[in-house]
């Protein structure tokens, strides 16, 4: 694990960090931030990418900090959607295929996680 600038992981996020986060999960991570794995982010040709841990981001800026524990792991914009979805459907209960189908249609990407 590493300490990571927050903005340097937030500088190249191809999503609107903002556009789906919950506010009182947000609340509930700044209360309890140290509690919590490190966010996952991959490093890929174009930057770091965020895959897990927007939630835990936003609650970390809202306490002031500037860096937070990350999970650093390499490999390439198909890799880091791949993780994300599968990510995201552990949490949701659904197949990955579904919410990478949904990640792909909401923030413009193609099947190999490149923007549209």
């Amino acid at each position: 694990m590493t300490r990571l600038a927050i903005a340097d992981i937030l500088v190249t996020a191809s999503v609107d960090a903002q556009g789906h986060l919950d506010p009182a999960r947000v609340d509930f991570y700044r209360r309890t931030i140290d509690r919590f794995p490190p966010v996952v982010t991959f490093a890929t040709e174009n930057g770091l990418l965020l895959v897990d841990g927007y939630h835990r981001v936003a609650a970390a800026l809202r306490e002031g900090r500037e860096t937070i524990e990350a999970e650093v792991r390499p490999g390439s914009r198909a890799e880091a959607l791949d993780y994300a979805a599968a990510v995201g459907a552990r949490q949701r209960g659904l197949p990955p295929e579904e919410v990478k189908d949904r990640i792909i249609r909401l923030y413009g990407f193609d099947s190999t996680g490149r923007e549209r």
